[in-house]
């Protein structure tokens, strides 16, 4: 059975929401351009964790800080860059998978009022180059490897963070408190995200439940456990950093 033509609008109600459709447009690249460039930032930080607890910091720390002795301060700083770059990353992934979502909805509704034929291809108006582009088509097997690499990259960034806190306190209550109080705040963000955009990504979604979300949540929270358990074989120097040793190290590097 045929849909029924919509009902006609008026040429100013057009109008304005064609100018509305040009303004989540340019909010949509903008969101874009910042989520790319978070998601490169955090993958930098995590490949310099990893680079760290793998025993080469003291020539990260020549590359960045033009100090090789100065390799413990990043015990200290990629813990709250991994942080930074996770937080950051939720707040800008929901105003671009609003935008992205709301903007398909008005695009095709305009559509539909001009009455132009589907062969001109109006999806070419919001759908984006933007590696999470896939979080806003529905499932496919084609693109399951896309998706698992979001909370793959989560668990990472996790690990790395909890492992280089515990080389910076070790087993003290101070090492207890800062995680307790990450894991907490990275829960809230997770069900914060899970809450605000449950709607807007289409892939997995179903009966008000977002499984794409929720797996993503899960295997973050299973593989930043895995992943724990394995950095120490990694680590050349199982165990706390000795920042006193660190301190007198970076001096002897003093003119």
């Amino acid at each position: 059975m045929a849909e029924p033509s919509p009902e006609p609008w008026s040429e100013r109600r057009i109008d304005v929401a064609e100018k509305y459709l040009d303004r989540m447009l340019a909010k949509m690249e903008s969101a874009k351009a910042d989520l790319d460039k978070n998601w490169l930032g955090q993958i930098a930080s995590i490949a310099a964790s990893l680079a760290l607890v793998a025993g080469l910091g003291s020539a990260i720390a020549n590359k960045l800080l033009a100090d090789r002795g100065a390799d413990n301060a990043l015990y200290l700083v990629l813990p709250l860059v991994n942080s930074y770059f996770f937080i950051r990353f939720g707040l800008i992934a929901g105003v671009f998978s609003k935008a992205r979502f709301y903007t398909e909805k008005l695009a095709t509704e305009l559509t539909r009022r001009h009455n132009l034929p589907e062969s001109l291809g109006a999806d070419q108006l919001y759908q984006t180059n933007s590696y999470f582009e896939w979080a806003h088509h529905r499932f496919s097997r084609a693109t399951i490897s896309f998706l698992l690499t979001i909370p793959i990259v989560f668990a990472l960034n996790h690990s790395l963070t909890l492992y280089l806190l515990f080389k910076v306190a070790g087993w003290s209550w101070a090492y207890w408190l800062a995680a307790g109080v990450y894991v907490i705040g990275v829960a809230t963000a997770y069900v914060a995200y899970y809450h605000s955009n449950k709607n807007n990504t289409v892939v997995l979604l179903a009966e008000g439940r977002n499984s794409f979300i929720l797996f993503t949540i899960g295997i973050a929270a299973i593989g930043t456990v895995a992943m724990l358990s394995v950095l120490p074989m990694v680590d050349q120097d199982p165990g706390p950093v000795d920042f006193r040793a660190g301190a007198a190290d970076s001096a002897e590097h003093l003119p």
